[in-house]
């Protein structure tokens, strides 16, 4: 699909899964789909250039997708994105945790739709704080995102300081996505229980 902007999508599983004995958060099964499969199949509907950043290949070799590794050794976000925009084919880049089940395909293509060329870093502002792992980023943030890297500074947001940055309100993101579960994340086994009960919820409502 093509989009108003050449955009690439990138898909973080580069993470340690620390709280869930070291298993890939990503092979979780939400329904009878892995949460991968989810986010994959709403990410391929929408990007031409599809990635995903990750230390075990193997497990994304089924799937029609680069596999890029992180590029440096430290295991963060931010390491992630900086890693996936170097090989991005496009200006700018989608970015999404590996472990959001319930992504909303209308809530990226508004994004997609409504993304700046000057803007260096888009992404959504909830009451609960900033969304960064679900964000359209500029190939000009890989010099700042290098930098705070190589000084062992992981925090997304202080790798973007001194550059242009726009935030989607609550409000207008409830319009796309009415219960936000596009941030709604699986980090351990009792929120792999939860995502499933509001999975079950969501195909009895239809």
């Amino acid at each position: 699909m093509q989009n108003a902007h050449p955009i690439s999508g990138i898909i973080l599983a580069g993470g340690t899964n620390s709280r869930v004995n070291g298993f890939n958060k990503a092979l979780f099964k939400v329904g009878s789909q892995t949460i991968f499969e989810r986010i994959y199949s709403v990410m391929n509907e929408i990007f031409d250039d599809l990635i995903v950043v990750t230390r075990g290949p193997e497990d994304f070799l089924d799937f029609d997708i680069m596999i890029v590794p992180d590029v440096y050794p430290a295991h963060c976000s931010l390491n992630g994105i900086y890693s996936g925009l170097r090989y991005a084919s496009n200006p700018q880049a989608f970015v999404v945790a590996c472990d959001t089940p319930f992504i909303s395909k209308d809530l990226i293509l508004y994004m997609c739709d409504t993304y700046k060329d000057s803007c260096d870093a888009y992404y959504p502002q909830t009451d609960k704080g900033n969304e960064p792992l679900f964000a359209i980023y500029s190939k000009r943030c890989l010099n700042c995102f290098k930098n705070h890297l190589q000084l062992g500074k992981y925090k997304i947001i202080r790798g973007l300081k001194g550059l242009k940055i726009k935030t989607i309100h609550e409000s207008t993101l409830c319009k796309k996505d009415p219960d936000l579960l596009s941030f709604y994340n699986v980090n351990t086994e009792g929120e792999l229980a939860c995502a499933n009960r509001k999975f079950e919820e969501m195909i009895n409502d239809t």
